[in-house]
């Protein structure tokens, strides 16, 4: 290819870059946060003012999201949108290291990132800065150490420097990995498949049983380094007590709700909201697995020739491993699904690479581009009119409504809920946001929650055994408003969004919903299914919602 040719086909594939970036960044950047980075950015501020991780605030999660909320806000600020730049940056080297990993060339690599990017932001923002994406550089940094170890060549470097380098990448690879932990420990069950895995891959000659368990022993020692730092840092801020209560304790009742909510009806909600790019797995699915079955057969063989490359048998048990965590250990949440999707791409374009014999001349980069931008843009037809607004100082409740993916929270009614509290000058331990997509009012007002169950109601459901401390503590608080949202509470949209009589949603909720907490104290202001209540008599029952089920039908 001629050095013009070479200069056009690099403007072109900058010019597909800019323009996916220049239509779909503002709109990423400028989309409402889930309620999970809002319940992070608490605890990190809860950290970065003297507070005390797990005792102060209820997390039955491992610290490593706060850890890196309390990074990215010391550099970035506490805007949505500084949250969003990195997840969009992170996200992007996962991408990058994805597209290193499948081994294909840089062109199709370029359309791959392309489609993966972009695709990534057309989904909700339910699935934004989430720990399973986060998880993903970490996870896909150390498989690719793992594969670097496993294609080396005794010609490249002599025995000892070999070693020593060896020696590095498996100490890097389990660093890696125990970073990852901290994030979520189901990623142990991808680990343990890749391991496993690599152990079925030609090696390098020279490297035998004993070498291999050294490696090994190694990658550990690496997550065991990384681990023994969490464990200081939780010592050093007075947290390693009240966490280990929290994981010896609390969470029994955590993992029991993860298997009384799985069901095949939601299962395959989550797929639909992650559609069209969901479809991966009708064909990652089969084609990683008879990747693995012929590996195996080849294993057990010796002599015969491999089918698949290393990378390709690698990348099926990352694949499947993760499929095999996120429905056996989680909850059926949408960003549980989504780092599958990238690795079941990788899968595809491991085993089925475009021959190198193919012509990429800039007109077919060009074309080809474009209709990789062609799903993302079509996801996002009834988002693009709000383009122009997102340029704006700030983002308006009506510009977070029309880019939001979730039918929750409702955003022009919260912020006059916001503007409510705001003009009453709610404090700190004063305001209680009782159900989950309430908990956006605690950053709009600068204030702390008034306990430490944070996602109240949610945590009467995911911890039944613990109703009686958190019904107490409800009480022992300096609470003087509650925000409650009557479309969580299971009530009839039509009901819940009709403000138009301040109190026509007693008549229409069950039979003792009005003697629980929080629907036993005054309403003192309502914006569509918001309900602000004046605390002023003695707290009642405190129990979930008027339906317990009500949130499982938008798969929350």
């Amino acid at each position: 290819m001629s050095s013009r040719s070479v200069t056009l086909e690099r403007l072109v594939a900058w010019a597909i870059v800019a323009g996916g970036l220049l239509l779909h960044g503002p709109l990423f950047l400028r989309s409402p946060l889930g309620p999970d980075p809002v319940m992070y950015d608490l605890q990190a501020q809860l950290v970065r003012d003297g507070g005390t991780l797990y005792r102060d605030i209820l997390e039955p999660n491992l610290p490593g999201a706060v850890w890196l909320h309390l990074l990215v806000r010391s550099v970035a600020g506490w805007s949505s949108e500084a949250l969003r730049v990195f997840d969009l940056l992170w996200f992007g080297v996962a991408v990058w290291l994805a597209v290193r990993l499948a081994g294909c060339d840089r062109r199709t690599g370029l359309l791959v990132a392309i489609v993966l990017a972009t695709g990534y932001s057309t989904l909700s923002e339910w699935c934004h800065c989430q720990r399973d994406v986060w998880m993903l550089p970490f996870v896909l940094g150390a498989v690719s150490l793992r594969i670097r170890r496993l294609e080396a060549h005794d010609a490249h470097e002599g025995g000892l420097a070999r070693l020593r380098h060896g020696i590095g990448s498996a100490l890097a690879e389990g660093l890696l990995w125990g970073a990852a932990v901290w994030l979520k420990p189901h990623v142990v069950v991808p680990a343990v498949c890749v391991i496993v895995a690599s152990w079925c891959v030609p090696r390098p000659s020279g490297v035998k049983g004993r070498r291999i368990l050294t490696d090994e022993a190694v990658v550990i020692l690496g997550g065991s380094l990384v681990g023994l730092a969490g464990i200081a840092w939780l010592i050093e801020h007075n947290a390693w007590t009240p966490f280990w209560s929290i994981l010896t304790e609390w969470n029994r009742d955590y993992v029991a709700a993860s298997g009384n909510r799985w069901s095949w009806a939601r299962l395959w909600s989550v797929q639909e909201r992650l559609a069209p790019w969901s479809l991966v797995h009708v064909v990652a699915i089969p084609v990683s697995m008879a990747v693995l079955w012929r590996q195996l057969k080849v294993s057990a063989k010796p002599g015969v020739a491999a089918s698949h490359s290393s990378r390709a048998v690698i990348a099926s048990a990352l694949y499947l491993g993760w499929i095999a965590q996120s429905l056996l250990l989680q909850h059926l949440f949408d960003y549980v699904h989504v780092p599958a999707l990238v690795l079941g791409a990788v899968v595809l374009i491991s085993v089925w690479a475009i021959p190198s014999e193919w012509e990429w001349s800039p007109t077919r980069l060009a074309l080809a581009g474009a209709l990789c931008l062609v799903p993302s843009f079509a996801l996002r037809s009834d988002q693009l009119a709000a383009w122009p607004r997102c340029f704006g100082r700030e983002a308006s409740p009506g510009l977070r409504a029309a880019l939001a993916r979730l039918p929750l929270p409702e955003w022009t009614h919260l912020a006059r809920v916001e503007g409510f509290l705001r003009d009453h000058r709610v404090a700190d331990g004063e305001l209680t946001a009782y159900h989950t997509h309430t908990i956006h009012v605690y950053p709009a007002l600068q204030v702390r929650p008034s306990t430490r169950y944070v996602f109240t109601e949610t945590h009467l459901r995911l911890f039944p055994g613990r109703s009686g401390e958190i019904a107490e503590a409800l009480r022992d608080s300096r609470q003087r408003y509650v925000v409650s949202d009557l479309l969580e509470a299971g009530l009839d949209p039509a009901v819940a969004l009709d403000d138009s009589q301040v109190e026509n949603w007693r008549f229409a909720c069950p039979r003792g919903a009005l003697n629980s907490f929080p629907y036993d104290q005054p309403v003192v202001f309502r914006s569509g299914p918001y309900l602000v209540h004046e605390v002023t008599g003695p707290v009642g029952p405190v129990e979930t919602a008027f339906f317990p089920l009500a949130a499982e039908s938008a798969g929350l």
